[in-house]
């Protein structure tokens, strides 16, 4: 059964073509909607959360509905969602190319590298997705942004489509199919524009002649204007809020971080549309963060403009004027620096006049947006590319010969297009060239005061823009603002707010963090997970040395003793045995995460925050917290490869730790480090690491950390060939660790004693020690040592002609490795029941198997060492010769 959904026009889910009965309303046909819409069809928990319920259901609530809409669907639509979702997350497990807006997306994705008329056909083809307005049976409250960005999506899609034939110079295209766009948004004026500079050519050029050079321009606006790069979308915005048929109020919210560049877009698009107004624009600087005028003053200034005079000069009188004379006269009123909804609502316009007011804020204004037809629109920093461009501009560079200097500028500057003119400012005035530019951003606290330009026109102040945000702040929102720079990012998680301010980490509401994501002093770049931008970070700390010096340490401590919470519960998952020798903090509630997935996608997530933390511990010499932070990150960074940060953070603490940990916990590091040698293909190294961690072992006195070393080295002696004294280690290690009941570290010793009989060819004794390890294992936790003993023992069968067993050992090994994350692993298995497929016939099945071998191999190419590298020819081979 083949399943498709539609959101581009009146929602539906298809099987075999005919509708399935998911009503658009119902709570299923909202969930499938808001995975439709987003990018691949999936989405986090809490943004679904909030389209479906406005983000007021509990994190436990929402996952328990979730579900239970997953469970629906598979009885109404199989196959439209898996029957397992990552954690955290929830997707549909259709092909893309199922859902008309990801079909819609691809083609608008391909044709941005195209050109000529491949371009206009990849266009043309995302333009055919659409078979009406987006969502357009769907009224839920929580769609209505997501609609909006369909829409302006759809509308951006025809300008790309119209240039792409300007640049051919189509003029009877042009023609032919503008008139659709224009019904839907009659107010735009590219489409106007284009149409009319079309209508004009056509009248004074031939058929055969090509007119693209005159009209490369019609689909842009002015060139030159610096405040207008990179701003597309946000131009489209208000065009399509204030200027199109939307119902009024028009009233939008541009807001931003300061520095972003809300005024400089407000002034520039408000000089370009002022005619539409009949040049009537009310505009007041309510300068609201040093002593603004008069709420009162600016309506007795606005009321004379418009040439009306008020009954008297009481605040009611001044207002109901001021309503009178904006419901007859349609005006176009620009506040800027407003400090909060209740001080610019009397200086709105009426309704119902055509007139339009457009509010300029470092602030949300959610008091004012939640109004009925009020619009925000928010301002972030620029993409690299049109930071790039906006240098350029502003400082006279050729970029074509500075552009690897000017990318490094504009990353050090965070995009911030305050930040990107005062360099240009700095470079085009001879003060400094480009290079010292780049250096003058490289430092962090001081780079604050040296982005800074006075000329005779303006004060550019980057840390002036920062403090009076700043200064608008609570005291406790102030608290939290400098401790989110102690923390080390790059990003943190909600959770990890609330600790920081002496929370639990299970609070759903951080009044704080509110203020600060309305101020818009704190991003969030991921679903979640929240993030101060470079150059406000810079800000922040400056803010830490005003503080207590134990206070700072304190919520260093304390914000690591969270991250080692999540960490050490996720590390206990994917490595069970493995042995603790210092206490951890247990203040914090117990993590949910409950299987090895999860585990791998929880440090997923916090893997350079957890990296970051590793360095700030190190820095203030909090040396339990270094060695437990590296410790955790052992078995997710083997699983992913990560051998050389394995090694950098282990020697790190290894040299500490000779002066400052028991020889237990340093003879672990001296194991783990001997392993990490051992992946990167260093047996030298791995053996020295090894032989250092069972004489600290020996000096400790600890039976099982002796028995543990032992094991670790016996396994280097096998590889290096030294049966006789890795046997002799094993049997030493064997009877000690089961005496201590570590079952899992006894079957480590069994397995590789069954190895090497099974390299002496002694079969027997070989089967004998892989049953007794794999027994072993499954009564543990440890399945990837399961799966690595029935590896073994799959190859102790090939070897004895065992063809059938050996094959079902190798299908359990892969579907564990499969499991675990453990894709070197699973490779290898696969690659080695392949041949056993083929020769029992199985070729389909010897097939797929391939398959999957060779994708996993090719995502971990550049890894390969010889073994595992001669695994991946050897499936290009048999792959090769299946195909013949």
């Amino acid at each position: 059964m083949s399943i498709s959904v539609r959101i581009l026009g009146n929602f539906g889910v298809f099987a075999d073509g005919e509708r399935i009965a998911i009503r658009a309303e119902s709570m299923q046909g909202l969930y499938i909607v808001a995975l439709a819409a987003s990018e691949n069809a999936s989405a986090r928990h809490e943004h679904i959360s909030r389209l479906l319920w406005g983000g007021t259901v509990t994190a436990e609530r929402a996952r328990d509905r979730l579900r239970q809409y997953n469970s629906q669907l598979r009885t109404a639509a199989p196959g439209i969602v898996p029957e397992r979702n990552e954690f955290g997350e929830c997707r549909l497990s259709l092909p893309l190319a199922a859902i008309d807006y990801q079909r819609f997306r691809r083609y608008c994705d391909k044709a941005y590298g195209a050109t000529g008329e491949v371009r206009v056909d990849l266009l043309g083809s995302a333009l055919a997705q659409w078979s009406g307005s987006p969502l357009s049976d769907i009224t839920s409250a929580g769609f209505a942004d997501e609609r909006i960005r369909l829409d302006l999506e759809w509308l951006k899609s025809w300008h790309s489509y119209l240039g792409a034939l300007v640049d051919l110079g189509d003029v009877k295209t042009i023609l032919d199919r503008v008139e659709e766009p224009l019904a839907r948004w009659p107010n735009d004026v590219r489409l106007h524009k284009i149409r009319r500079e079309a209508e004009d050519l056509r009248e004074g050029v031939g058929a055969s002649e090509s007119f693209s050079p005159i009209m490369k321009s019609l689909s842009k606006r002015p060139t030159g204007i610096s405040s207008l790069i990179g701003r597309e979308e946000q131009i489209l915005l208000l065009d399509l809020f204030l200027l199109g048929s939307s119902a009024p109020p028009k009233v939008v919210v541009l807001s931003g971080m300061p520095g972003v560049g809300k005024s400089a877009l407000a002034r520039t698009w408000v000089e370009q549309v002022a005619h539409r107004f009949g040049d009537r624009v009310l505009r007041a600087d309510l300068n609201s963060y040093s002593g603004s005028q008069p709420v009162a003053a600016i309506l007795v200034e606005f009321l004379d403009r418009l040439m009306v005079k008020p009954a008297s000069s009481t605040m009611d009188d001044l207002v109901e004027a001021y309503v009178k004379a904006t419901s007859r006269q349609k005006v176009l009123v620009v506040l800027d620096n407003v400090r909060d909804a209740t001080q610019v609502r009397p200086l709105l316009p009426a309704q119902g006049g055509g007139s339009a007011a457009l509010v300029i804020s470092n602030d949300d204004l959610k008091g004012l947006t939640v109004r009925p037809g009020a619009r925000s629109i928010r301002l972030l920093p620029l993409a690299l590319h049109s930071a790039v461009k906006l240098l350029a501009e502003t400082g006279g560079i050729t970029i074509d010969a500075n552009l690897a200097i000017a990318r490094e500028v504009a990353e050090h500057s965070g995009c911030l297009p305050l930040a990107l003119r005062i360099i240009g400012s700095l470079v085009k005035d001879g003060s400094h060239t480009l290079l010292q530019a780049k250096t003058l951003l490289e430092g962090t606290t001081s780079r604050l005061r040296k982005l800074r330009y006075d000329s005779s026109d303006e004060r550019l102040d980057v840390e002036a823009v920062f403090a009076s945000a700043h200064q608008r702040l609570s005291d406790d929102a102030k608290g939290l603002f400098w401790r989110l720079a102690v923390h080390p990012g790059p990003t943190i998680s909600r959770s990890a707010v609330a600790v920081l301010i002496g929370g639990s980490g299970h609070e759903s509401w951080i009044q704080e963090l509110e203020e600060l994501r309305s101020a818009n002093l704190i991003e969030e770049p991921l679903e979640g997970r929240f993030a101060l931008h470079s150059l406000i970070r810079s800000y922040a700390e400056s803010h830490i040395e005003e503080q207590d010096e134990e206070e700072i340490v304190r919520t260093l401590t304390r914000c690591l003793d969270f991250l080692l919470h999540g960490a050490r519960h996720c590390d206990r998952l994917l490595s069970p045995g493995r042995p603790e020798y210092t206490e951890y903090r247990e203040e914090f509630p117990a993590s949910a995460i409950g299987d090895v997935p999860e585990a791998m996608k929880w440090f997923e997530r916090e893997y350079q925050t957890l990296a970051s933390a590793f360095t700030s511990a190190l820095r203030f010499g909090l040396h339990r917290h270094t060695r437990q932070l590296a410790l955790v990150l052992v078995p997710y960074q083997w699983r992913t490869n990560r051998h050389e940060e394995t090694v950098r953070m282990l020697t790190e603490i290894r040299d500490v730790a000779d002066g400052s940990a028991s020889f237990c916990e340093q003879s672990m590091i001296y194991r783990l480090l001997g392993g990490a040698y051992r992946s990167q293909g260093r047996p030298n190294l791995a053996m020295a690491n090894a032989e250092s961690a069972l004489r600290k072992a020996e000096e400790g006195g600890e039976p099982r950390d002796i028995s543990l070393s032992q094991n670790a080295l016996a396994i280097l002696c096998v590889e290096s060939g030294d049966y006789q004294r890795a046997q002799r280690l094993f049997e030493e290690s064997l009877p000690q660790l089961r005496g201590l009941g570590d079952l899992a570290s006894a079957a480590i010793s069994l397995h590789w004693l069954g190895q090497i009989h099974l390299d002496r060819e002694d079969f027997p004794a070989a089967r004998e020690h892989y049953d007794e390890a794999i027994d072993a294992f499954s009564q543990t936790t440890d399945m990837a040592g399961l799966a690595s003993a029935l590896y073994g023992r799959a190859l102790l069968r090939l070897a004895t002609d065992a063809g059938a067993e050996a094959m079902e050992d190798l299908r359990t090994a892969a579907e564990w490795y499969r499991h675990l994350g453990y894709t070197r692993n699973e490779a290898r298995t696969l690659a080695a029941l392949a041949p056993s497929l083929v020769a029992s016939g199985l070729i389909e099945e010897a097939r797929r198997t391939l398959t999957r071998a060779q994708a996993l191999f090719q995502t971990i190419n550049d890894t390969l060492d010889a073994e595992h590298r001669k695994s991946a020819d050897a499936v290009e081979t048999m792959l090769e010769e299946l195909a013949r």
